[in-house]
């Protein structure tokens, strides 16, 4: 049956403590057992000759003295965990409610999270036609973003913040695409355990060319992709919404081919801030 009293809580705390103790402490508690029999036995032989067989006639009193001094100990043990039994329930009850509150400031704020991976919704491989004398063979890099809270987060917006090298005309941030679905404001609301999939960069590519990246933007009244020509790419995308601080996510982008394949693939490399910084300088190509 359940405690409900706040006094039965206590009783109940200090017994599980005391028999805790006890468990514990069974050498200590066969010292205190011997010891009692020899006062017992200091006792009741006083002035009477110390011999073996006068330790045999009195051994049910020495065994009755070793029992009743393990009982007091352990009488004493539960009185003093009857003591201090309050303030470890005051004290449990501080931690649980703390971390109550810890984990309901979690879900109740705003919270996104930015990740990528090698999976279909994060990796597509597409034809282009009609963009070069020849189809393009193009993959398109994915990123996702997460609602992490347990609430709505409105005017969510993801952007390209950096690019490294970053080409002359590419105007930074540049806000993403999202997959299958571009709302006219590029921003759009996400409710709790949401997950969005946002377009990043192609790598295109032909026969008759080297493959270039282009980004998956969606400025109004500029073309639709802007062109990274050459090598790698470091990228650093941006969540962002109301009430929340920003996500971001930093990777690296290479074009490459696989040991047997003809088609270009790329490559993605996610570092974390400091590895970001390292390779390419304190927002170097960012222009907000």
């Amino acid at each position: 049956m359940p405690v409900t009293t706040y006094a039965g809580r206590v009783w109940a705390r200090a017994w599980k403590d005391a028999a805790r103790y006890v468990r514990e402490n069974i050498p200590l508690e066969i010292v205190t057992a011997a010891a009692g029999a020899v006062v017992v036995a200091l006792i009741t032989l006083w002035g009477k000759p110390l011999t073996f067989a006068a330790l045999l006639d009195q051994g049910g009193v020495l065994f009755l003295g070793a029992v009743a001094t393990v009982a007091v100990v352990a009488c004493l043990v539960l009185l003093w965990n009857l003591i201090l039994a309050p303030s470890r329930l005051d004290s449990e009850l501080r931690a649980t409610t703390d971390e109550l509150s810890t984990q309901l400031g979690e879900l109740t704020t705003p919270k996104l999270l930015l990740r990528t991976g090698s999976g279909p919704s994060y990796r597509y491989q597409l034809r282009v036609p009609a963009r070069e004398p020849e189809h393009c063979d193009a993959e398109l890099v994915r990123v996702s973003v997460h609602n992490k809270s347990a609430c709505v987060i409105h005017n969510v917006c993801v952007r390209l913040e950096h690019v490294d090298p970053c080409p002359l005309q590419v105007q930074l941030p540049l806000p993403l695409q999202r997959m299958h679905d571009n709302p006219p404001s590029g921003r759009f609301d996400m409710s709790p355990g949401d997950v969005v999939f946002i377009d990043v960069v192609y790598l295109m590519g032909t026969k008759a060319r080297d493959p270039w990246f282009e980004i998956a933007h969606t400025v109004p009244g500029v073309p639709e992709v802007g062109v990274l020509r050459g090598g790698g790419r470091f990228c650093r995308v941006v969540a962002t919404g109301d009430e929340t601080s920003p996500a971001s996510l930093c990777l690296a982008v290479q074009a490459g081919k696989k040991r047997g394949e003809s088609g270009w693939r790329i490559a993605v490399v996610v570092f974390d801030e400091e590895e970001y910084e390292e390779l390419t300088g304190p927002r170097v190509g960012s222009r907000p």
